[in-house]
């Protein structure tokens, strides 16, 4: 956002936002294998994934995120699972419907 009064990291955290929901769209959207959505509520995960019969919370970030945005989807909406992409390293969560992905693994897919 040019003449903006955002940090560099906040301009940065927004592009990675937008490079994930390219490729979401791209994975899923474009080839109809599910739709992906923007979130646009105050704390909640960045996108969901819908496949017609469950959902999943994804979250999307700079530097090290935790799992909250995305568990406070995940009860909202009733999620199945959850993933975040940040610079936190490849872990699950302790009730295994959460997983948390390294950008260097992400942009491997």
């Amino acid at each position: 956002i040019a003449g903006s009064s955002d940090t560099a990291s906040t301009r940065e955290g927004r592009l990675l936002e937008d490079i994930a929901g390219l490729h979401f769209y791209r994975t899923f959207g474009a080839l109809q294998h599910g739709e992906v959505v923007y979130d646009s509520t105050q704390g909640s995960a960045d996108f969901l994934y819908k496949d017609g019969v469950s959902q999943i919370a994804i979250e999307v970030g700079k530097g090290l995120k935790d799992a909250r945005q995305v568990a406070a989807t995940m009860k909202r909406l009733k999620c199945r699972y959850g993933l975040t992409v940040s610079t936190q390293p490849l872990m699950l969560s302790s009730d295994k419907q959460s997983v948390m992905v390294p950008w260097d693994f992400f942009a491997l897919a």
